[in-house]
């Protein structure tokens, strides 16, 4: 997950100031900021109350912003698309920089900044949803589905039991799926040692998908799920997602009988899935299962 740390601090700073006002197709996507997040969103056409409302985050590796995740994954026909830009990168980076981003990880990787962004991401999308809500006339009750990559779905996934929004649909990319696996991803990649302090214990506690499993779904029932993970990832494993999304679908079935709940495996990719050549069909799983996900029984 971190490979060549400084390199994805770098390429984050140098979109820092990118913003864009301009058509994708019969999107019209503009920069807005919600509750003080940076928010990229792509609005279709007509928007009625019932308009599925989709949130994809970007990790801290490419792709690092809003700008480039967009651009990875185009905005989905007839949905609210939105892009959330994740604190503590890109744009969001706190007043020391880079400089500042590498002291937090050197002295304390999980408690000074995996953590607090995830964290942070989190307690914002219900505010993220409801500014968008108002902006745009939405039902409470309009649909949402919530991606994300590496970090950030990771913080998708630390939303489902820190906050109130229950989304008809959950799919991450190479996401660390509990505190440990994250810590032993840096480990491997970093050739450091990670030292646990009191802080980043409790943490873990908070965030891991199989233990939390129960948890997550007696919050969210009803939700569906992918949980995809390269082959090649270098720092996370593809036994690690099939353990949760098992997990995941044992504890659904005290809700209902066959729950939409798996992982699946990205042959022959490396963690920064969207880069490599693979990537055309990584990007058209991850919109056709949204699509047939993300829309009530009678989409249009």
């Amino acid at each position: 997950m971190l490979k060549a740390v400084w390199y994805w601090l770098m390429i984050g700073c140098a979109f820092a100031h990118l913003l864009t006002s301009q058509a994708m197709g019969a999107q019209s996507t503009v920069n807005i900021t919600i509750a003080g997040v940076p928010v990229l969103v792509a609005a279709p056409p007509r928007i009625n109350r019932h308009t599925p409302v989709i949130v994809l985050y970007h990790g801290f590796g490419v792709p690092n912003t809003p700008e480039s995740l967009i651009k990875a994954i185009p905005p989905i026909h007839n949905a609210l698309t939105v892009y959330p830009s994740l604190p503590l990168v890109g744009k969001r980076m706190p007043p020391g920089g880079v400089d500042e981003l590498l002291q937090r990880q050197n002295k304390d990787y999980i408690g000074q900044l995996l953590y607090p962004s995830m964290l942070g991401a989190a307690r914002e999308l219900p505010l993220i949803i409801e500014g968008l809500s108002r902006t745009y006339g939405l039902s409470k009750s309009a649909p949402i589905t919530l991606f994300g990559f590496s970090a950030g779905g990771a913080a998708v996934l630390l939303s489902l039991t820190e906050t109130d929004v229950h989304p008809r649909s959950v799919l991450v990319v190479n996401a660390p799926l509990s505190i440990a696996q994250a810590v032993d991803a840096y480990q491997r990649q970093s050739k450091n040692v990670y030292r646990w302090t009191a802080e980043a214990r409790e943490e873990s506690t908070r965030y891991d998908v199989e233990t939390g499993a129960d948890q997550i779904l007696r919050s969210n029932p009803s939700t569906t799920f992918l949980i995809l993970q390269s082959e090649r990832d270098a720092g996370l494993t593809v036994g690690a997602a099939q353990s949760a999304a098992v997990a995941l679908h044992n504890a659904a079935l005290r809700y209902r009988p066959s729950p939409d709940i798996s992982a699946r495996v990205l042959p022959d990719a490396d963690h920064y899935v969207f880069g490599g050549p693979e990537s055309a069909t990584t990007v058209a799983t991850i919109i056709d299962w949204i699509q047939q996900h993300a829309f009530p029984v009678e989409r249009p």
